[in-house]
């Protein structure tokens, strides 16, 4: 392994932003977490998408919640999978699910953790998990461009302190 290149996000005051608290990638596109980035305006945090261009990453959009709020903790989880980027957004136990459509990312829908803090995201081409800390997982299916809730996982022994879906 070598050394390539530091991605550092565009407008971050770096001290305090948690720019790489997450990080998640595919093929020749990466997305970097910053959920306390705060700059200008102190509110919600932000997801920076890079795609290489064969010699260098290049910066291709900042993601943000659509209706931020101070603390919100967007970015603490993230996933990619094809034209599908998921985004936690810990304030109102939720995930944004963001697609490619070939020229920039777009919000396409909140998926929710059914009131409950997010412990870890998943994320295939047609199936998103959320897992919360009520020990259960939520499964959702994408059809005719809609996420719906498919499941709710449960642990198999059922016992407290099992902690499905901790990451």
């Amino acid at each position: 392994w070598t050394f390539e290149q530091t991605l550092n996000g565009s407008n971050l005051a770096l001290d305090g932003d948690d720019l790489g608290v997450s990080v998640a990638a595919e093929q020749d596109v990466v997305v970097v977490g910053a959920p306390n980035y705060r700059p200008e305006t102190n509110v919600g945090g932000r997801a920076f998408v890079y795609r290489y261009n064969g010699t260098r990453w290049n910066e291709e959009q900042v993601l943000q919640n659509p209706t931020p709020s101070a603390g919100d903790g967007f970015s603490s989880e993230l996933e990619i999978r094809g034209n599908k980027i998921m985004v936690s957004e810990h304030l109102n136990e939720s995930t944004i699910i963001f697609m490619y459509n070939g020229t920039a990312w777009n919000a396409e829908q909140r998926i929710f953790a059914d009131g409950n803090r997010i412990n870890s995201i998943g994320l295939d081409s047609q199936r998103a998990f959320i897992a919360s800390n009520n020990e259960h997982v939520l499964a959702y299916q994408y059809e005719n461009s809609y996420w719906t809730e498919a499941q709710s996982i449960l642990p198999f022994s059922g016992a407290a302190g099992d902690q499905l879906g901790k990451a």
